[in-house]
């Protein structure tokens, strides 16, 4: 097997910055949306819930594929594949969003609902019940829920440069890693130990940090400031889970191919 079809972490993240860099200049134009994103975060959890959704959808979306298909260009020898249009991904995305508001969100909106209800006198005890029971249902749903998520892992490369469709491209995805489950877990889990769950943790604390400036009352220069650090933060939140990611599910795209060729070939 070709040595930069290896499924080395660090090698495949190195190798892959330069595409990062060509991804992110393309989807600079979208950066503005996180501004206004994080602005309504900060006034109201409501007003956050809807621009996520804006942002997941005009911003995410653009940025992810244009780093996808960068990569997928360079690892895979076809620079035409950065010139594929993005309809397919955004309708995969939209898709997305759509089965967790309807598994995930309005289940939980709908109990809590009848919660509130039920309980209109005591609205602690309301709220103490609800996060209970919301957090033992997350424990229950961890493994299947970790499940899902690494075998569909592949899904964002097969719709965004394999033209496969949104059901077609959960299906290969699935098909590609069945027999893989483990190889591709252990090579997504330092993504989530090393960049992933530090930079959320940075990003909260930093979030914190400047809302406790904002109700001090503090001087126009040091909002300033600690705006532009906040912002700068919550843009690298953005951008370096997105860029390893990416370069790791490109790569682990064309490892399982040529895998799936090889395999073939010994076949016949």
């Amino acid at each position: 097997m070709p040595e930069e079809l290896q499924l080395n972490w660090i090698k495949n993240i190195v190798k892959s910055i330069p595409a990062c860099r060509r991804g992110i200049r393309r989807a600079l134009i979208f950066l503005p949306l996180l501004c206004i994103e994080e602005f309504f975060s900060l006034k109201s959890h409501h007003l956050a819930s809807y621009a996520g959704i804006v942002v997941e959808c005009c911003l995410t979306v653009p940025v992810n594929f244009a780093i996808i298909k960068s990569i997928a260009g360079d690892v895979l020898k076809k620079p035409e594949l950065e010139s594929l249009p993005l309809t397919n991904a955004i309708f995969f995305r939209l898709f997305s969003v759509l089965v967790i508001t309807i598994v995930v969100s309005l289940p939980s909106l709908i109990f809590f609902a009848v919660l509130w209800n039920s309980l209109k006198h005591n609205p602690g005890l309301a709220e103490a019940i609800f996060m209970a029971v919301v957090n033992f249902v997350s424990m229950i749903f961890v493994v299947p829920a970790t499940w899902w998520l690494v075998k569909s892992s592949l899904a964002n490369v097969l719709v965004s440069i394999d033209d496969a469709g949104i059901i077609g491209g959960l299906r290969k995805s699935h098909q590609m890693i069945d027999s893989h489950f483990w190889l591709t877990f252990k090579y997504f889990l330092p993504n989530f130990i090393f960049i992933n769950a530090p930079i959320g943790i940075i990003s909260l604390c930093v979030r914190d940090w400047y809302k406790q400036i904002l109700a001090s009352g503090a001087s126009d220069p040091v909002l300033f400031g600690s705006g532009t650090v906040w912002m700068l933060v919550e843009v690298m939140n953005l951008l370096v889970p997105l860029c390893a990611s990416a370069a790791q599910i490109v790569c682990l795209h064309a490892y399982l191919k040529e895998h799936q060729k090889t395999t073939a070939e010994v076949v016949l």
